[in-house]
């Protein structure tokens, strides 16, 4: 599985960023828009449009055997949970737990200071990924030393997957443009709320990401969106 991925960055890597000629929106759109890029490249999908354009079998998986969006009900209870900040939620104490670097010590750190189990469940999971990758978090360059992984935080992460997943849902036709545009004017607001470039947002996307799932394998792709003039983070203001 993770060589079937790796495969799929290289060739979207090699085959870059891909853009709507067409596109009529603006630059102050665009920036609100872009705030999902990471992902929607990794899937192959258009940077500069509403609609993603995303191999229709591929944005099916995405959105069956992923999320577990089949319908308009599944599609806004998926919302209203990324709408939460999900990994926000749970980032400083996986920090907290971390920092003791000991590995009794923060299961009992993490058992003591969240209770409810689908968060704990979810932080232990993050910490576990977060002690087998951080030093390669440092190898690429997305945090320095455990100060500077603290201060950038995951909300690009989170504010990357809701504005991915509202625009798929707004692709499938569960929801309309009007409330495309609110969400994604709430996800940018949280990621600036707490980042400052678009290289934190990369650098606070792929943490999240490998909070999540224990690899990155992403320093290509977010290299491509900050520096090829095909992407819109070249010529859009933070």
């Amino acid at each position: 599985m993770k060589i079937v991925r790796f495969v799929r960055t290289i060739c979207r890597v090699f085959s870059g960023p891909r853009c709507d000629s067409h596109s009529k929106l603006t630059d102050e759109q665009l920036r609100v828009l872009t705030i999902g890029n990471l992902y929607v490249y990794q899937q192959g999908g258009w940077l500069n449009s509403l609609y993603l354009h995303i191999d229709t079998s591929r944005f099916n998986n995405i959105m069956h055997e992923w999320w577990g969006i089949y319908s308009q009900a599944d599609a806004i209870s998926t919302l209203q949970y990324l709408l939460q900040g999900t990994f926000s939620i749970t980032f400083e104490d996986v920090c907290n737990a971390y920092a003791l670097h000991d590995s009794a010590k923060a299961a009992s750190y993490l058992r003591e200071h969240i209770q409810d189990e689908e968060l704990h469940e979810r932080a232990a999971h993050q910490l576990e990924n977060l002690n087998k990758c951080y030093n390669d978090l440092v190898r690429d360059g997305i945090v320095q030393d455990e100060a500077s992984l603290r201060k950038l935080g995951v909300m690009g992460w989170d504010a990357g997957r809701l504005n991915f997943i509202a625009r798929a849902c707004y692709c499938a036709g569960y929801i309309e443009e009007a409330e495309l545009w609110q969400l994604l004017q709430r996800a940018y607001d949280m990621a600036h709320s707490e980042l400052h470039s678009w290289k934190e947002l990369a650098n606070s996307y792929m943490l999240g990401r490998t909070l999540w799932g224990g690899n990155c394998d992403m320093a290509g792709l977010a290299e491509d969106l900050l520096t090829k003039p095909k992407s819109p983070w070249t010529r859009l203001p933070w």
